[in-house]
């Protein structure tokens, strides 16, 4: 009886036991390998059971949970040359992986890589470097498994579905937490089949690098490490940093070759030899929009901003002063004022206190109705958000253009003389303004903030319209007699045109009227006006451009007037008169009987087509003309829109460059300017576009894709029919060394010397290079008179174009840009 008291006793207390082992088991918040080991094996026994309990939990310092599953211990590996001697170093920080949560229930985990310490008793300091789950947090009872079919999966303590590898079908093996801090998952045979380097979050460890398609993203604080409000990607050009806004708003862009010496310096500060590496340092895009880099030692320290703004520090960053805040002095928050001072518009959002930002008095409505909108105007303040919406425009249309569009919340209009013609930004949130007016932009700008009429204004306003609408009907009548007796008066001319080129005439507006047999045969159209065919009174036949188009006004027309009539090469229209009466503006040149260029090569009407020779004769006219400008002239001379219609040819194909009404004279000792943009959709060079200064080759690379016209007999953009651009179809084909497949079919002359014509496109995509590679006229034009021996391009691996963008009211930017061999850089050997 005794002996049956005492088996029932040890029964009774063994299932007690096991109660209480189930209630502690099924507690726990997830369920994990934890090892010393940086490894971690697939079990074939079920999830509940795999992975050992609880042994990895301590709490950090910094109010962290932190629940490890694997750690890769802080190490140093020595490097000895053959005779025993060290000769560097790799140090490697402390790197876990495991579970993340602040210390505030319900606690809510993250699966992460960390930077810390295995102590404990406590860390020092616990940095997250990557996270899987960072906008799902598991709570407690989730579970993580690792089996050979799925790979690494968390699920939450519903069973419900949260994460993983997505490597179903590669038969995991084991996992490793490497000591450069990257999670890699193994197969049987030991080859990565996922790895944590692939997805990156907000942070990138010594040697980690971007790549096409990928982003780093911020966390909402550093606390909160859930997706936050910016973001970088990796594009073709470089890296750009973007506010996640409805659209995306730019605020930095890296190009190419500055990345590449952040990641072989910024990123290894230690660096000595070809054997130190310092992997304690890693980059970060910070909660703030910073991208910066760090160094951990038992403790994170920061290093600095990756992008340093000298002239305006953090009031370049969207972010500082708040949404419609005005930054100062590097920092300094304010809020919009009115032009009395007054905070009649804006006022702060918190507590008078501005550093958080500003918000409307009266918020905007949104009725359709832009009468009830007006705008209050502040100068020298600037947006960081620079992809100009609209482009060669002037203050008033933009304006317009705001009114009209209920998302438009303001106009940034920049520009260089006057406020007819810039380009204008119509963002559709406002975060930080800049005050500019200490900075040295080199253009001016104005900011037009959206507000909302007062009702009171709106009564004066109806009052003073009805006064002002009679004020107009006088004003109107005596512009119309002002008018009248304007042009009773033909024969006079402004005597304060400020042109002195002997060699130029001028005529009154009647005698090229009589010339034009009033205007009869029109041979063409420019961009500033048509083009009409005459003869004057000796019988010289001239072409005579009516400058009837309101894209061109007096400073356009005196630049093209002073501009030609001084330049004198075999290779450039000579400009004979001019005509200003004040009303009529027209430009006299000599007539060219074989027309523009453009009508030869794109128009398949023409019976004849344009031998190869004559083809190098034209292409070599080009070259030999715009060299005379950029290298020969007093001045020297950016034409800003060479194109077929602009290069003309007389009765014997020779070239002669025309239509300078939108170049620009550059000192000889001055290498770079800024300008605005200026040219024709399909022709520009890409730093037009993004706002950096210029030279003479946005010339070269206009000319590189008016080679490519030539010689592929179509249109770079624009036609329908020919579908992709020619650009885009020229870096294909060049990849695939098939450029013979883009030569004009309707050339049989161009046909049969294939090899030349290939070199010649091979030239042009050499002038379609970034800028600061791209070779100077002068350099083209030795290719050329060499280009049989020309050396071969062969190698297009590597090279990257950027397209150019087409002036739409919101342009996209897509550019693109070659890189030639070192053989074709050096020219013929």
């Amino acid at each position: 009886m005794l002996k049956d008291t005492g088996v029932n006793w040890v029964l009774g207390m063994f299932k007690i036991l096991v109660c209480i082992w189930c209630y502690f088991l099924s507690s726990n918040n997830i369920i994990l390998v934890y090892s010393q080991s940086s490894y971690a094996n697939v079990s074939n026994s079920s999830k509940n059971n795999n992975w050992l309990i609880n042994e990895g939990t301590y709490f950090s310092d910094d109010n962290f949970i932190v629940r490890t599953a694997l750690y890769s211990p802080d190490y140093v590996y020595h490097h000895y040359n053959k005779f025993g001697i060290e000769i560097g170093t790799d140090h490697y920080p402390p790197f876990g992986f495991g579970l993340f949560a602040l210390q505030t229930a319900p606690y809510s985990f993250l699966l992460a890589i960390y930077i810390g310490s295995s102590d404990y008793g406590g860390s020092s300091s616990m940095v997250v470097v990557w996270c899987a789950n960072r906008d799902h947090p598991v709570q407690e009872g989730a579970t993580l498994e690792l089996t050979s079919e799925e790979g690494l999966v968390l699920r939450d303590a519903d069973g419900s579905f949260v994460w993983s590898t997505n490597t179903s079908g590669n038969s995991a093996s084991s996992i490793h937490l490497k000591r450069d801090g990257n999670l890699v998952l193994l197969n049987g045979n030991g080859k990565t089949i996922w790895e944590s380097y692939d997805y990156p979050t907000d942070t990138l460890l010594y040697g980690q690098h971007l790549v096409e398609g990928q982003r780093l993203t911020s966390s909402e604080s550093t606390t909160v490490l859930s997706a936050g409000f910016f973001y970088v990607s990796w594009e073709h050009d470089g890296l750009r940093a973007f506010v996640d806004l409805n659209p995306p708003q730019e605020y930095i862009f890296l190009e190419y070759v500055v990345l590449n010496n952040l990641y072989d310096n910024s990123l290894s500060p230690e660096f000595h030899d070809g054997y130190t590496h310092d992997y304690n340092s890693y980059m970060r895009l910070d909660q703030n929009g910073h991208l910066s880099w760090y160094t951990w030692d038992q403790k994170e320290s920061s290093l600095g901003s990756v992008v340093q703004d000298d002239e305006f520090g953090n009031c370049s960053y969207p972010t500082t002063c708040g949404k419609y805040g005005v930054c100062t002095n590097g920092g300094s928050c304010g809020c919009p004022l009115g032009n009395d001072g007054s905070l009649d518009y804006f006022k702060p959002s918190k507590n008078f206190d501005a550093d958080t930002g500003c918000t409307l008095s009266t918020p905007l409505s949104c009725s359709g109705n832009h009468k009830l909108h007006d705008f209050l105007e502040l100068q020298n303040v600037t947006y960081f958000l620079s992809t100009p919406s609209l482009i060669g425009t002037n203050v008033e249309s933009c304006k317009s253009a705001c009114l009209n569009n209920c998302s438009c919340k303001a106009v940034f209009f920049r520009y260089y003389n006057d406020t007819s013609f810039g380009n204008c930004t119509l963002p559709s949130e406002i975060l930080t303004l800049m005050d500019v007016s200490r900075g040295n932009l080199g253009y001016k700008v104005t900011a037009f903030l959206k507000v909302q009429k007062r009702e009171s204004t709106l009564k004066k306003k109806l009052v003073l319209s009805i006064s002002v609408s009679l004020v107009l009907v006088t004003g109107a009548c005596c512009y119309v007699l002002m008018i009248r007796r304007r042009r009773s008066s033909d024969n006079e001319f402004d005597g304060s045109l400020d042109v002195f080129v002997e060699t130029v005439s001028r005529f009154s507006f009647e005698s090229l009227k009589l010339a034009t047999q009033d205007f009869k045969t029109k041979l063409g159209r420019g961009g500033f006006g048509s083009v009409f065919e005459g003869t004057l009174g000796d019988g010289t036949k001239v072409a005579v451009k009516w400058l009837d188009s309101l894209g061109q006004g007096r400073k356009e027309f005196l630049a093209e007037v002073n501009t030609i009539g001084s330049l004198h090469h075999f290779n450039l229209v000579r400009l004979i008169g001019f005509c200003d009466d004040g009303l009529n503006r027209l430009l006299v040149y000599e007539h060219m009987c074989n027309g523009s260029l453009e009508k030869w090569i794109f128009n398949r009407d023409i019976p004849q087509t344009l031998t190869w020779s004559v083809q190098r004769k034209i292409i070599d006219g080009v070259a030999a003309g715009l060299e005379y400008l950029h290298e020969h002239c007093k001045q020297n001379v950016i034409h800003f829109d060479i194109k077929p219609q602009n290069i003309l040819l007389d009765k014997d194909f020779n070239v002669k460059i025309s239509d300078f009404g939108l170049a620009k004279l550059v000192d000889r000792g001055q290498c770079e300017v800024m300008t605005m943009v200026r040219g024709t959709p399909g022709y520009m060079a890409p730093e037009l576009i993004t706002g950096r200064a210029i030279s003479v080759k946005v010339d070269v690379y206009s000319f590189g894709v008016v080679v490519l016209e030539i010689v592929c007999g179509r249109k770079n953009f624009g036609s329908l029919e020919e579908g992709d651009c020619l650009t885009n179809l020229v870096k294909l084909k060049a990849d695939e060394d098939q450029l013979y497949d883009l030569i004009d079919e309707h050339s049989e002359d161009m046909q049969q010397h294939k090899a030349e014509v290939v070199k010649m496109m091979k030239i042009a995509i050499w002038c379609l290079q970034p800028h600061f590679i791209r070779p100077t006229m002068s350099m083209v034009v030795k290719v050329l008179q060499d280009l049989p021996n020309m050396e071969a391009l062969t190698d297009f691996t590597y090279l990257t174009m950027a397209h150019e963008p087409a002036p739409v009211v919101a342009m996209a930017d897509y550019e693109y840009s070659v890189r030639p061999t070192e053989s074709l850089l050096s020219g013929p050997r």
